[in-house]
């Protein structure tokens, strides 16, 4: 009540209260130290508020006035939220009016950025220059914004007005803050434009109001570069794609320009000074205290004394929390940033902190003076620590340098911690990854190539690291560590051996995970917390695969060739061809991103070197393998099949035919896999045909060859569409090939009849003998050869191709008088017995009887010919080793004249035992 009725007199008779004008101020001060009640406060508030304008901050002593208006501007989240009720007694109003600590900000705030501002002749002795203070009282911190929109608002306009008390003098205003401290903090805040109250906004405000103060040779920089920010800042600063680390490299560089612009080491010196001076007010502020390690590695760039930077460093290690990764980070970078120009420095100080000492035991006896000194091993936390600062000193130092001293004294220091503990893996991989971009060519730029001599070395630790994880799987460890490894890679191209145990063990690893999941409710169950640990969080699976990812580009990076091609593929056939779709599409898609990047590398560069086609002696392979995939029932991997082969064929026009830009076939291609994913199964059928007519009429015969061999494996797919597009394509292949594939017949015909041998859906083995006897359409009598060479009994499929074969009469004709003339003449004996071959064909004449398609053939063409023959071959086989050929010569003989319906004859035969008695 007494601050309601004092603001009124103040209002209503300030002339009368001229004189008493501080004796109010003094009150309202101790008040304003002491009074902990929200009404109350925000009653104090409202006095302040009326004595502005009557001239009361035109006094002394307003400091304490100023000092509650901040403090209650940075009111903590829990005073934020407290509430408070102040009922009147006795009034009608039993609940009363409520107020809350944000309630109380919001007036403080009004006051302190509109209500000085706008009163400025009355305020202005007050808050110039003093106001500079707060920025460093760390009870302020949350007030930030206001308070720079003030300082902001009072700089530029006393520099518009070039007011005589604009410069500051800093030798009679002890208390100020110097140039270096206010842009010490200033630029560390600007690193989070943010946070409320628009702070960003204010800092660049206030630094382009205050540029003339703390240094006339950045006036023109700040003028022309800050107003840039601030454009920036409000364009994107909604956004939700800010990039937190982009803007910092924004203030970093401005930063930077700055000191160019000052070129004074004595001035550096004094600003270094104020950053680890104010490293205390960044405690709990992490992204703060990170900002202003970076910012103080800078400064060191530009200082000569050596000792003076070894001072800052060892102050920036020595005040860490090691524990935390974010500060660790920040060390690091520091660190790298003076070994710019403090190379040896930086590096000697790390090892001379982190190297083992030696501790003597306390001689209390006679047998202490006995023991020797004990060595002890620095804290894991301080190795953690200087395995990241190594690596972005390698990363950020001299490029003519650096290779000598990771030789020398970064790599043993690695090696040596590589089995300690698991703790230091991060670390080391993290270390070796910003080595690896170190050491890039492109980084290097050096007169001479450089070879990391250690690089396999290191990769097969990080494989080892990400590998060996059974129990508790870290999967932090193997994202960076894919991370490190991709950047190891492009240094220079893998040996093969590494390459094989590289993308093995990967492979592994990555495309098990969610195995048993159909790949559509994948992203579902990921984030189901009862589903099975062997997945891993939606978070995590996006960055693992596209980790993965990149290290198999990498590795196509380094060396495009269709050879490389080849090997990575065949790692994969296992996956491509799983019943599980999650592997099936995830492997499917790596082959996809490998052609894809060695595309782009081969189109990219000025002359092709690889010109030879037997270069491409296995380029069927992969296109037999993906052909199934084409008919796959999951659409995603339907379509990325039929890209991988698009491109498959475009890397070959690359080598042989640079021209791939135009080509007919790869514009057809595009066409077929707009179509493929929506397709039904006729339409993928179709498009798997006019594809495969491409690769027919483009592919060497050498590689139709491996491409009929490897989609072979396509007829026992788990998916019948699949199995059944295999089909087409091998029938394709021959129909338009055939006539080529004599000298390749028997790998071919093996392979067939052994696959068939697993083939269950019907249709894929009605299929199967279709793509036969297209093959024998164009070579009948050496695929017969492959019949007859077939072991003995033969197998049902040896069987059904043979029936196949005799359903063509055109096929039919020539292959029964082949037979005939064969079994005819060979009757020559091999070591006494009966030949396998002419025993063969026996069999497959008794077999081609059983099926009704053969009688016709018979009765019109070899009725005769095929009865003195069988006939023959019974008589012949008579008495003579081994007993299964006069067997099944009998079993032959029965069956032609079941196929003639000749019931008088068989009535007489009864059964092979009585056909085959000496009588």
């Amino acid at each position: 009540g007494t601050l309601a009725v004092l603001r009124q007199l103040i209002n209503r008779i300030s002339e009368q209260l001229e004189e008493k004008k501080e004796l109010l101020l003094s009150g309202i001060k101790s008040v304003c130290v002491v009074e902990t009640n929200l009404h109350v406060k925000k009653r104090i508030g409202l006095v302040i508020t009326a004595m502005i304008p009557h001239g009361y901050f035109l006094l002394d002593g307003t400091e304490h006035v100023i000092d509650f208006l901040l403090r209650n501007c940075s009111l903590s989240e829990q005073e934020l939220n407290k509430e408070e009720v102040f009922a009147i007694p006795g009034g009608k109003n039993k609940r009363g009016e409520s107020l809350t600590g944000r309630d109380l900000r919001t007036i403080c705030e009004n006051i302190v950025g509109h209500v000085f501002l706008t009163n400025l002749e009355q305020t202005d002795k007050s808050l110039w220059p003093y106001l500079f203070e707060a920025l460093l009282n760390p009870n302020y911190n949350e007030s930030h914004g206001t308070l720079l929109k003030a300082i902001s608002f009072i700089a530029l306009k006393k520099r518009e007005n070039e007011d005589d008390d604009y410069m500051i003098d800093f030798d009679r205003e002890v208390n100020i803050p110097k140039t270096q401290a206010i842009l010490a903090r200033l630029m560390v805040l600007l690193v989070v434009p943010n946070r409320r109250g628009q702070v960003g906004t204010c800092i660049l405000e206030t630094l382009r109001g205050i540029g003339p103060i703390i240094h006339p040779n950045v006036v023109t920089l700040w003028d022309n570069a800050l107003p840039k920010l601030a454009l920036y800042l409000e364009k994107n600063k909604d956004s939700e794609d800010w990039n937190a680390d982009r803007w910092e490299e924004f203030v970093l560089r401005m930063l930077s320009e700055t000191l160019i612009k000052i070129d004074d080491e004595e001035w550096f010196i004094e600003l270094a000074r104020r950053y680890s001076d104010q490293l205390d007010l960044y405690k709990t502020d992490i992204p703060l205290r990170k900002a202003a390690l970076k910012m103080l590695g800078t400064i060191l760039q530009k200082i000569t004394d050596t000792e003076f930077v070894k001072s800052k460093l060892e102050l920036i290690f020595t005040s860490l929390d090691h524990t935390n990764d974010v500060l660790r980070v920040g060390c690091a970078q520091a660190f790298g940033y003076a070994a710019v120009t403090h190379l040896g420095t930086a590096i000697d100080l790390l090892l001379d902190i982190i190297k083992p000492k030696t501790s003597a035991p306390q001689k209390k006896s006679f047998m202490d003076i006995l023991r020797t000194n004990k060595e002890v091993l620095a804290p894991l936390e301080h190795i953690n620590t200087s395995l990241l600062c190594f690596g972005y000193i390698m990363l950020q130092g001299p490029t003519t340098d650096i290779t000598a001293r990771l030789e020398t004294d970064i790599v043993p220091m690695i090696r040596t911690n590589l089995t300690r503990s698991p703790l230091l893996q991060e670390p080391i991989i993290k270390s070796l990854e910003l080595i690896g971009s170190a050491l890039h060519p492109t980084h290097l730029n050096l007169e001479e190539d450089y070879r990391f001599p250690f690089r396999d070395e290191f990769i097969k630790a990080i494989l080892e690291f990400i590998y060996n994880q059974k129990q508790e799987i870290n999967w932090n460890i193997r994202i960076i560590g894919l991370q490190s490894t991709r950047s190891l890679v492009l240094l220079e191209p893998l040996n093969v051996e590494l390459e094989k145990e590289l993308v093995e063990k990967l492979a592994e690893i990555f495309y098990p995970l969610g195995e048993g999941v159909p790949a559509a409710d994948l992203p579902k169950l990921l984030q189901d917390k009862k589903a099975p640990r062997n997945l891993i969080d939606v978070n995590n699976l996006p960055k693992l695969d596209r980790n993965y990812h990149k290290v198999l580009t990498a590795i196509a990076t380094m060396n495009p060739t269709s050879l490389t091609f080849i090997r990575l593929v065949k790692i994969f056939e296992q996956q491509v061809r799983c019943p599980n779709p999650v592997q099936r599409e995830r492997s499917t898609r790596s082959i996809f991103r490998i052609i894809k990047r060695m595309v782009k590398v081969k189109s990219a560069q000025e002359e092709i070197l690889e010109t030879d086609e037997a270069e491409f002696s296995e380029l069927g392979y992969p296109l037999g393998l993906l052909i199934t995939r084409c008919a796959d029932s999951n659409k995603s991997i339907r379509t990325v099949s039929h890209h991988t082969i698009e491109l498959i064929i475009k890397f070959y026009y690359l080598i042989v035919e640079p021209a791939a830009e135009e080509s007919e076939d790869i514009q057809t291609l595009q066409g077929l896999r707009e179509n493929i994913e929506n397709s039904e199964n006729n339409e993928i059928f179709a498009i798997v045909h006019q594809t495969s007519v491409i690769i027919a009429n483009l592919l060497p015969i050498k590689d139709v060859t491996l491409a009929v061999l490897h989609a072979i494996n396509g007829l026992v797919d788990t998916e019948p569409p699949a199995s059944a597009a295999t089909c087409v394509f091998i029938n394709t292949l021959y129909k338009i090939r055939g006539q080529e594939l004599l000298e390749s017949l028997p790998d071919l015909i093996k392979k067939m009849l052994e696959t068939m041998g697993s083939v269950k859906d019907e249709k894929t083995m009605v299929g199967s003998l279709n793509t036969f006897r297209s093959l024998a359409a164009s070579h009948v009598l050496p695929v017969v050869d492959q019949l007859i060479a077939a072991p003995i009994p033969h197998t049902e499929q040896v069987k059904k191709s043979a029936v196949m074969l005799v359903k063509d009469e055109k096929l039919a004709l020539p292959m029964l008088s082949y037979l005939i003339e064969t079994l005819n003449n060979s009757w020559e004996l091999e070591e006494g017995q009966i030949t396998t071959s002419s025993t063969s064909i026996t069999c497959l004449l008794g077999e081609i009887f059983e099926s009704d398609e053969s009688e016709n053939i018979l009765r019109q063409h070899f009725l005769p010919q095929m009865f003195s023959t069988v006939l023959l071959r019974l008589g012949a086989t008579s008495n003579l080793p081994p007993k299964a050929a006069s067997e099944y010569a009998a079993v032959t003989l029965v069956n032609f004249f079941k196929r003639l319906r000749a019931s008088e004859v068989l009535d007489h035969l009864n059964d092979k035992s009585q056909l085959l008695s000496p009588s």
